[in-house]
């Protein structure tokens, strides 16, 4: 039985709900069935992160099978703005949600849980970086928090700084695309510091790389920036749902409880979330956008 089901909203960034099941062992018996929420992507201008997420995420539950009882966590959505507008509804079902990106308000609610650093962490990292790099702050346009990526990039190409500077979103396939669409190409550098690594990043990149593509998931595709951080969302609620079943409860509650209390050690490394929900210690890339379809590392920066 098929059991992902695909939901689309005409003219909407369209969203998947891959509602699996977890039966994972532990010490203390077999774990019951529970359930994760996916949302994702999968046409549209974002359809890249999503097609990044779906094969990730189904090769991290290529062995957990679906049954019916109640979500218990969702993973999701991938994008600040629907992170944010679907957060009132997950907080009044008391449903913990892990998620990749979120606008700042949505990340500090409860019962969300970021793999970004705070806001605030990830500017003073930039800020000493620039420092140290003798780079004048008036030579740098900085891109504006929680825009879509089509503003993101109609602003970057309407600066005429030497030097602009971005985040999450400049790290998507689109926002290259569209600097490249535009009729005059932007003068000077294109730099973006993020948290979603591109896979060869990662201290296993290899081994990642090959668990998706030779998996017995199906046509998988090469995994780009997100890959990594959809299969690490994964990983820390099946951890958090069989500390739950450990205690003697799995309920939305505790999941949520244990999600904020435990360390997985994921593909971008230990995951451990502040009392805010944000990760602390979230790696942090710097890279430039060249002639080259993929970005250049110029820096690990955390």
């Amino acid at each position: 039985m098929n059991r992902l089901t695909i939901v689309r909203f005409a003219r909407l960034i369209c969203l998947a709900s891959l509602v699996v099941g977890l039966l994972a062992g532990c010490t203390t018996g077999t774990v019951p069935v529970y359930r994760i929420g996916l949302m994702l992507p999968l046409s549209g201008r974002y359809r890249d992160t999503g097609v990044d997420v779906f094969f990730a995420t189904r090769m991290a539950l290529l062995n957990a099978l679906a049954a019916d009882p109640a979500v218990v966590a969702v993973v999701g959505h991938w994008r600040p703005e629907t992170t944010q507008a679907a957060q009132p509804a997950y907080q009044a079902a008391g449903l913990p949600l892990i998620t990749a990106e979120a606008a700042a308000e949505a990340a500090a609610s409860a019962d969300t849980y970021t793999l970004n650093i705070r806001p605030e962490v990830w500017q003073a990292t930039i800020d000493a970086y620039l420092s140290e790099a003798s780079i004048d702050d008036a030579a740098v346009f900085p891109q504006a928090p929680d825009l879509g990526v089509t503003e993101a990039a109609r602003l970057a190409l309407n600066s005429d700084a030497g030097l602009r500077l971005g985040g999450f979103d400049w790290g998507l396939a689109q926002f290259r695309d569209l600097i490249r669409a535009a009729d005059q190409a932007p003068s000077g550098e294109l730099w973006f510091l993020t948290h979603a690594g591109w896979p060869q990043e990662l201290a296993g990149a290899e081994a990642f790389r090959g668990a998706i593509l030779n998996s017995d998931i199906g046509n998988a595709v090469e995994p780009g920036p997100i890959s990594a951080l959809a299969h690490d969302a994964v990983a820390v609620a099946l951890a958090a749902i069989n500390r739950a079943h450990s205690d003697g409860l799995v309920s939305r509650e505790t999941v949520s409880e244990a999600i904020g209390s435990i360390t997985v050690t994921g593909w971008t490394g230990d995951i451990t979330f502040d009392g805010d929900g944000y990760r602390l210690q979230a790696p942090l890339y710097l890279y430039r956008w060249g002639e080259t379809d993929a970005p250049v590392l110029l820096e690990r920066l955390q």
